[in-house]
């Protein structure tokens, strides 16, 4: 499904995905796929009254990476059997986060937080 967070909202995208690895964990998955949508490049982020455009570390991109996602491919995603974004009408960039055990991850988790 397709998840996207609102800064004037509150920003949930890192509770989704906290939420998303909990979720992976229990039913006994290692990796959680998420694609970053490259249109949310930050240029039309929703800024603070003291912060500018600009500033970096608004894109879904960065995002995913602060998360701890690594690059994957539409071939591994593939392979997995995940359906790919059609890419007439989406660019996006295919990623993946390798879990660690529960305990451990949510001392670690706490460091990368929106």
């Amino acid at each position: 499904d397709y998840v996207a967070a609102c800064r004037t909202c509150g920003a949930a995208g890192w509770p989704m995905v906290l939420a998303a690895e909990a979720i992976c964990r229990k039913e006994g998955r290692t990796v959680l796929y998420s694609a970053a949508d490259l249109t949310q490049d930050g240029c039309r982020a929703e800024f603070q009254p003291d912060e500018k455009p600009g500033k970096g570390g608004k894109s879904a991109l960065d995002a995913h990476c602060r998360w701890g996602f690594a690059e994957s491919s539409a071939e591994e995603w593939k392979a997995v059997g995940l359906e790919l974004y059609d890419e007439n009408r989406c660019d996006v960039r295919y990623m993946k986060k390798c879990l660690r055990p529960s305990l451990q991850a949510s001392v670690d988790d706490t460091k990368h937080r929106d």
